[in-house]
């Protein structure tokens, strides 16, 4: 792979065994392009359509396509929607040339408009990523992909993503709508924010778990779970916006913290749990079950209560 770097400006050029006609559309099917960099692509191929690139769930890469021209041209904007990068949605430039080669294609790629001290990022990104391109895009197999998210990052970026929503839609209902009912707890949505919020214990819990130590909620009965939500029905009752508001900014923040630290190794560790009759639930259960399942629920009962159909 031939490599040429100025300051704030990236330039890649590397043969590949594929016509262009079969390389150009791992730059515009979300599909193909997920097969060489990335977890998730939202790909709108056209002039102005949106190029977004989820690598983990939380370094997302979003631009929009300037140019498409089958099967030789595309370019786009590239930038990073994590709040405070100096690289910010749009604000470089991605042009990629395929020129037919033989049998073969190469292919010319120059990112430029990056921050001198994003250079050096972006360098190990593009070197890690466009060799995987052109071994699948020959037909052949990469391997797996050593900078591929691990579990426990996957499930803080589903935690993330649901806290993410809560405080939209918290900062965004009408008073009427706070004061009103979430349909599938039949209680005020105040309340049931608020009960989100409280969720958040269990990061604690699958920390200690993780840790190897005894459970907190190891011995509580399915009974003892009831009785804590009437409880919390009272506790809850004069809750603010503001008070889950900032619940969300800074417990929340610290669970998805706390859940993406750990590994996967520790998501395997169980104990007994009375509320599930006495069955071993590990580490990965409870966040998957009580935590984030429990969590998606009542943030489509808030979403239903704010917005319905």
């Amino acid at each position: 792979m031939t490599q040429a770097t100025a300051t704030g400006v990236i330039e890649r050029e590397l043969r590949i065994a594929a016509r262009p006609e079969t390389v150009f559309p791992f730059f515009t099917d979300p599909e193909k392009l997920v097969q060489w960099m990335a977890r998730k692509a939202t790909l709108d191929a056209r002039p102005g359509g949106v190029f977004r690139v989820d690598y983990n769930g939380f370094d997302i890469m979003r631009g929009e396509y300037l140019e498409v021209s089958p099967p030789n041209r595309v370019v786009f904007t590239w930038g990073w929607e994590s709040e405070g990068n100096s690289v910010p949605p749009g604000a470089s430039r991605v042009e990629v040339t395929l020129t037919a080669d033989g049998a073969g294609t190469l292919l010319r790629m120059v990112h430029s408009g990056l921050p001198e001290p994003t250079v050096s990022s972006h360098i190990e990104g593009w070197d890690h990523f466009l060799p995987r391109l052109a071994i699948r895009s020959a037909g052949g197999d990469p391997g797996k992909d050593e900078w591929a998210p691990r579990e426990a990052e996957l499930l803080a970026a589903a935690l993330k993503d649901s806290l993410n929503e809560l405080r939209s839609l918290v900062t965004g209902c009408s008073e009427a709508a706070w004061q009103g009912d979430s349909p599938a707890e039949q209680w005020p949505v105040r309340v049931t924010a608020d009960h989100v919020v409280q969720h958040l214990g269990l990061v604690d819990v699958a920390l200690v778990m993780a840790a190897g130590q005894p459970s907190p909620i190891a011995g509580m009965a399915a009974s003892d779970v009831d009785a804590q939500n009437v409880a919390h029905l009272t506790s809850a009752a004069g809750v603010t916006r503001a008070e889950v508001l900032s619940a969300i900014a800074g417990r929340g923040k610290e669970a998805v913290a706390a859940l993406r630290a750990l590994s996967d190794e520790a998501l395997d560790r169980s104990e007994a749990m009375k509320f599930a009759n006495g069955a071993p639930l590990s580490v990965r259960q409870i966040v998957q079950g009580p935590l984030l399942s429990d969590v998606a629920d009542h943030v489509a009962s808030i979403r239903a209560a704010i917005h319905p159909v």
